[in-house]
């Protein structure tokens, strides 16, 4: 076999779990997050046992559950099928959930010993505050996963991680970029004028005029000031976990994104319905959107085949960094799995062994996995003009490294009020940041950057 071939094959959590409020629980957005758990007695320093020496011919039998939700469940449930239909004797059984429902039963079965968890769930940044506080309700991959880890684009290993040891497999990564209509854009605009945000609010009469609006934004999301906090190369937290929401670069998202409310530049909308049949009637130019998006467009909208582009996001300043994701996802093995074997068998499958290459040609999703970034029939795609996959595959060899602590998922408590309040105009950007930062560290104990 050559190598091309074979490389194809709760203070964190209480208030999470009891007082979050649905804004954070739908902080997907366009492209849907995903969160994890598992759990059990296992130690953290045990590897993956081996299928049982007593399969016919060696080959996988047995049966798995895996819990998944939002839109990455039904990549699942696709590998799923081509993983049993490789595999006669296994049967793969995708729950679907909704993620408040989902996260209640994986801290229920966490707190509880396992009970009634899946063999495999998706971890996503939420899976840090699970490690923290059950950190043997996972099985350590570490020794499965050596030699493997220059196959897959960097960025996962804060995430999926804890003290060195390997407790998720990367799975797909969520580069983001601009999808544009070529026909909508207004007189005198030009592709070239969306390469920067100070352009785009420079010429923001021109699409008044035209009638339409030129972005999505959900309001109870903070999906899009989190996108442009990482382009300028702002997180929630440094490297060292110290806050970091109210730091320049920061604000200067903020000052970003209400500039753009201002200028009538974003439309509100309620859901993907929301944002589909606007973009259905014209009156959505663009969206900021991962890959799977171009899939999602494709199925809804296929009249408008060969009106479609990808652009990489428009920077700040001419030159500079435009680069931004969603958090990544990985899958990971509950302890409490009876079958950890098969379940190593199909997380290798879907993250090594042929699922990656299925996953990009059938869903349009990105894995993580390198080598499936130089298919070329990729750029055979009569729906997009030029090749969209060139911007999302270089987007993702450039990772910004977001540090996911324990806590990362509770700070859209903070985060999404102030965002609120300053696309109001109730309060300025800098000082709604300032506040939350300040209410971030009096709950945490953690120090504000610069302070």
């Amino acid at each position: 076999m050559d190598s091309r071939n074979f490389i194809r094959f709760s203070g964190w959590l209480i208030r999470v779990l009891t007082a979050v409020s649905p804004a954070v629980l739908a902080m997907a957005g366009v492209a849907a997050a995903l969160v994890v758990a598992g759990c059990g007695k296992r130690s953290d320093d045990q590897a993956v046992a081996p299928p049982p020496a007593n399969q016919p011919g060696g080959q996988p039998q047995g049966s798995l559950t895996v819990w998944a939700w939002g839109p990455p469940a039904d990549v699942l449930a696709g590998l799923a099928d081509e993983f049993s239909r490789r595999q006669p004797g296994v049967s793969v059984n995708v729950v679907k959930m909704e993620r408040r429902n989902a996260w209640a039963m994986l801290g229920s079965g966490l707190g509880s010993g396992g009970s009634g968890l899946p063999d495999v769930v998706v971890a996503d940044e939420g899976f840090p505050a699970f490690v923290a506080r059950y950190r043997q309700g996972f099985v350590d991959l570490t020794d499965r996963l050596a030699g493997y880890h220059q196959l897959w684009v960097s960025g996962f290993s804060g995430m999926l991680t804890a003290d060195g040891r390997w407790l998720a497999a990367p799975w797909l990564v969520r580069p983001v970029a601009m999808y544009y209509r070529i026909d909508m854009l207004p007189p005198m605009v030009r592709e070239d004028d969306l390469a920067q945000w100070p352009t785009i609010l420079a010429q923001s009469d021109r699409w008044r005029s035209a009638g339409r609006g030129l972005l999505p934004v959900g309001y109870n999301s903070t999906d899009f000031l989190r996108i442009l906090m990482q382009e300028n190369d702002a997180g929630i937290y440094t490297a060292s976990g110290e806050i970091a929401i109210s730091g320049r670069q920061a604000v200067s998202a903020m000052e970003m994104l209400c500039s753009l409310e201002q200028s009538g530049l974003l439309v509100s909308i309620s859901g993907q319905d929301d944002l589909l049949e606007r973009l259905r009637t014209d009156r959505l130019t663009a969206v900021i959107a991962g890959s799977e998006f171009g899939g999602v467009l494709k199925s809804a909208l296929p009249m408008q085949a060969g009106r479609w582009k990808v652009l990489p996001l428009p920077a700040y300043y001419p030159g500079g960094p435009n680069v931004a994701a969603l958090p990544p996802l990985g899958l990971a093995i509950t302890a409490a799995s009876r079958q950890p074997g098969l379940a190593w068998e199909f997380i290798r499958y879907c993250t090594l062994d042929g699922g990656p290459e299925y996953a990009l040609t059938r869903f349009s999703v990105l894995p993580a996995l390198r080598a499936t970034y130089g298919d070329d029939s990729l750029s055979e795609d009569d729906f997009f003009v030029g090749n969209r996959w060139g911007v999302f595959f270089w987007t993702a060899e450039h990772p910004v490294l977001t540090n996911y602590t324990a806590d990362y998922i509770d700070s859209d408590r903070y985060l999404l009020p102030a965002m609120q309040a300053a696309l109001r105009g109730d309060t300025a950007g800098w000082l709604a940041l300032r506040r939350a930062a300040e209410d971030m560290a009096n709950n945490s104990g953690r120090k504000i950057a610069g302070r």
